[in-house]
């Protein structure tokens, strides 16, 4: 999960243990003290726990278990086809930013792609 949606899920958390524990929002009691009481851990710990734990699973099955050939699954293919012109494009506008020449002087470097910067 994303650190964003760690946190707002954890505030959830906090939220709802406020709640069980009747500590109203004018009660300053920070969050560890919550923790304590109520012998919670964070959702990051409750996460790796529970991926470890997962993998652990599935390290245990047979070698010719679904979940356990998922686990060294690469898949193999083709490059997504698309415009590599305007990719290319672009690294060379940006590289003649960085260095502050013109175009045409970043494309002596790559004849091949010289006709991309005649057509800027």
């Amino acid at each position: 999960m994303v650190k964003s949606t760690n946190r707002k899920l954890q505030t959830f958390i906090y939220t709802c243990l406020r709640r069980i524990l009747k500590i109203r929002w004018t009660d300053k009691v920070p969050n560890e003290e919550i923790w304590r009481q109520t012998k919670q851990e964070s959702i990051d710990t409750q996460k790796t726990r529970r991926i470890w734990g997962w993998i652990g699973h599935s390290f245990r099955k047979p070698a010719s278990n679904t979940t356990r050939q998922a686990l060294f699954w690469n898949p193999q293919g083709e490059k997504k086809t698309g415009p590599a012109s305007e990719y290319l494009e672009a690294k060379h506008r940006r590289r003649t930013k960085e260095m502050g020449d013109h175009l045409a002087q970043v494309t002596e470097d790559c004849p091949k792609q010289s006709a991309i910067a005649d057509g800027c």
